[in-house]
Formats: C-alpha cells, sequence, structure tokens
C-alpha cells in the first residue's frame, strides 16, 4: 500500500513539473497555446516537415501566420492526434499541410513511442484519454500509477523531469517549428516502397476531422535526392492523392540543398518553402478565377 502510495505521488509530481514547465516538444508547444489563437498556415508530418519548412519565410511572403508541427519519427496517427489537440484547444486555423511519403503505407493506427511518451503527463485530456485508449499499452499508462514515466523513461524520465525542474530550454525555436539541418550530400541514396497501400486510415481520420472545421487540408511530398530507388512510388501516390502538391524531383540537380537523400537542409528549405507556398499561393488564385 505505501508503494503503491509512493507511485501515485511520484506520478503526480512528474505530471504538475510537465504542466507547468517549458517548451521542450511540439506537443507542449499546442498545449501551451490559447484558444482564439490564430495560424494561417500550419504543417505536420514527419522530419521531412520539421527539417524542409520554414515558417519564417512562409509570413514573410503572406504576411500570416505560420506554425511547423512536424516532428522527427512521427506517425500519421501523431500528426492527426496533434491537429485535434489543437483543435480542441479551440486555436484557429485556415490551411492545414501534411507531409505524406512513405508513410501512407502505415498499416497501423497507432502512436509513435516518442510521441505517445509526450501524452503521459497530459493523458487525463479527453482527446488524449480517447487515443491511449486504442493503444495496446493505454490501459496500463492510464490505470497503473508511474507505469507511463517508467515505460518510456527516456523520453518522459528523470533526466527530461530534471530538465524541467530547473526551466533548461532547449535551444530550439518552437514559435516557428522549423528545426534546419546542416551539412551537404551525406548519403545521396535511400528507397521508397515498391507498391502502395489502399488507402491510409490515419488520413481518412484527419479528413474526416478537416471536412468539420471552417479550413482547408493539403499534402504535399518534400523532396528526395536522385538516387532514391521506386521513384515512381510518387506516381502512384499522386493517383491516391490527386491534388498533392509533388516536389520529389524538385531538387534533382542541385544535391547541394540535401543533407541526405531524404532530407533537405538549411539552404533547401528554405528555397523549397518558397517554392511551395509561392505554387501554393498561385493554385488558390487560380481557383478563384
Amino acid at each position: 500500500m505505501v508503494f503503491v502510495i509512493g507511485l501515485l505521488l511520484l506520478e503526480q509530481t512528474y505530471d504538475f513539473i510537465f504542466a507547468n514547465g517549458v517548451i521542450r516538444s511540439k506537443h507542449q508547444k499546442v498545449q501551451s497555446l490559447e484558444e482564439g489563437e490564430y495560424f494561417e498556415y500550419v504543417f505536420l508530418g514527419s522530419s521531412r516537415t520539421e527539417n524542409s519548412i520554414d515558417c519564417e519565410v512562409v509570413e514573410q511572403i503572406t504576411g500570416k501566420p505560420c506554425i511547423n508541427l512536424g516532428i522527427s519519427g512521427s506517425s500519421l496517427q501523431d500528426s492527426y492526434v496533434l491537429l485535434k489537440l489543437l483543435i480542441a484547444k479551440g486555436v484557429k486555423v485556415k490551411h492545414v499541410f501534411v507531409q505524406v511519403d512513405y508513410s501512407y503505407n502505415e498499416k497501423d493506427i497507432t502512436l509513435s513511442p516518442a510521441f505517445k511518451a509526450t501524452l503521459i503527463p497530459y493523458r487525463k485530456n479527453p482527446v488524449i484519454r480517447e487515443q491511449l485508449l486504442k493503444e495496446e499499452d493505454g490501459p496500463y499508462i492510464l490505470n497503473v500509477p508511474f507505469y507511463g514515466y517508467l515505460k518510456y523513461e527516456k523520453v518522459v524520465g528523470f533526466r527530461e523531469f530534471f530538465n524541467q525542474t530547473i526551466r533548461n530550454k532547449t535551444g530550439r525555436n518552437y514559435e516557428n517549428g522549423f528545426f534546419p539541418l546542416t551539412g551537404t550530400g551525406k548519403k545521396l541514396y535511400g528507397s521508397l516502397p515498391s507498391e502502395i497501400a489502399d488507402k491510409n486510415n490515419s488520413l481518412v481520420e484527419i479528413q474526416q476531422l478537416m471536412s468539420q472545421q471552417e479550413a482547408n487540408l493539403y499534402y504535399f511530398l518534400a523532396p528526395y535526392c536522385s538516387e532514391v530507388k521506386n521513384r515512381e512510388y510518387a506516381k502512384k501516390l499522386q493517383d491516391k492523392l490527386p491534388e498533392m502538391f509533388n516536389y520529389i524531383d524538385i531538387f534533382d540537380r542541385k544535391e547541394n540543398f540535401f543533407a541526405d537523400c531524404g532530407h533537405i537542409n538549411l539552404e533547401g528549405a528554405k528555397e523549397f518553402t518558397k517554392i511551395l507556398i509561392t505554387d501554393f499561393l498561385q493554385r488558390e488564385t487560380k481557383a478563384k478565377n
């Protein structure tokens, strides 16, 4: 009994420190937003969003607020939950862009472990609780004291608890959300799937969520280096998502724009962001005429 009480006290202490600490993740950034805040442009996805979209460039071109909520290693289900949390907070959005690539072939509607870990201190939130109940270990996270913090110690364990306690910031710009890569042309190779799934259930959920909002949903495929295998996958993806902005080959002759085959560097990101937002504005203008 004393042991259980100790775990409960530990859990409550961790919950309080994380909920009131500094912003050290994209999820915490969303939790910090206030009802009524507005973003004209929201970008979601994995590291191929996080490292590729500079919201400062978007804001310079459009004069409208932008946030990059891409997370390295995230799944499309992570993006869905992050978007759902954003909307549940009462944050207003107009244009939501989701980066899609091999992620379209994700079979399970599950969270990535790292993202799931960031949800643990906020597990009483209705959106998060609903999602955790779908996860294999969700009932344990919700009902067993301190279980989540122990299982996901690498993300929300003592080291992160200590960093929050001393309010140690990461040095990253969470207002923008763009985390650039440096270097050029390292490991210019990679591979895309040879086949494509019939559908992606997380994207279906995103589409259903967005259909209930006064906002617009778009897809884009960020650049890959020319050495990536199975490039025809991009055409198959375009067939599934006809309105997708497809940029797989936009930098084929510009290896200096790549940090590695699947990620562009700082110079490449600034150029790519400029191309994407300009193409978007031109498409919007044509649609109105």
